[in-house]
């Protein structure tokens, strides 16, 4: 009897992540194109890029390849909390992202990702915190070592495991089955056409 196979889920950090916004959903064409276009980066066959459109934005996720090896399934971190918030059907909820020089903004509608900003670690004050609190319904705290947060608060070690376990259809997967993507880059769209004479 042959086993099942088990699938690796993953999650990569922000840290290593790329995330841009873009009015109004467009062409998959200009969303290569305008993504390294708004970020500086030459599209050299290294970065992972995927999307996904609502109805006023088109999101983009961009990571480096050698970030996402080996893995099945991996997700970037501010889509995680998708399943977290799945029963808030309209609220406007955040989750913030303590890192070691500044805090992450994740934004949701209910479970729908909205946006992620990044402010420093010395914006985050009492004022601030009071302002939080009258524009969101739900607001949590990912590892905020420094207790500078009244929210509830989540060690990620232990809380993003549980996430991944229940997270079986996210908007992003960095290694879907599709495997790449050299056909839907840019820079190589643009070298066949080359090719072709075109």
């Amino acid at each position: 009897m042959m086993s099942k196979k088990v699938i690796k889920k993953d999650f990569l950090v922000y840290e290593k992540l790329l995330y841009i916004k873009f009015a109004n959903p467009i062409s998959e064409d200009e969303i290569l194109k305008k993504s390294f276009e708004e970020l500086g980066l030459k599209d050299d066959f290294s970065y992972e890029l995927k999307y996904f459109q609502d109805n006023s934005f088109t999101h983009v996720f961009l990571c480096k390849y050698e970030d996402i090896l080996d893995i099945d399934y991996i997700i970037p971190e501010p889509l995680l909390f998708e399943v977290y918030f799945k029963n808030d059907v309209n609220s406007e909820n955040l989750a913030l992202l303590f890192k070691e020089k500044y805090i992450v903004l994740v934004e949701y509608l209910g479970c729908d990702f909205q946006n992620c900003k990044v402010i420093p670690l010395n914006v985050y004050d009492k004022i601030y915190e009071e302002k939080l609190k009258n524009t969101y319904k739900h607001i949590i705290s990912i590892d905020d070592t420094q207790n500078l947060s009244s929210f509830d608060k989540f060690n990620s070690k232990i809380f993003y495991q549980k996430l991944l376990k229940n997270c079986d259809q996210v908007k992003v997967n960095f290694t879907n089955k599709e495997k790449i993507n050299h056909l839907k880059s840019f820079s190589f769209k643009i070298l066949l056409a080359f090719a072709c004479g075109v």
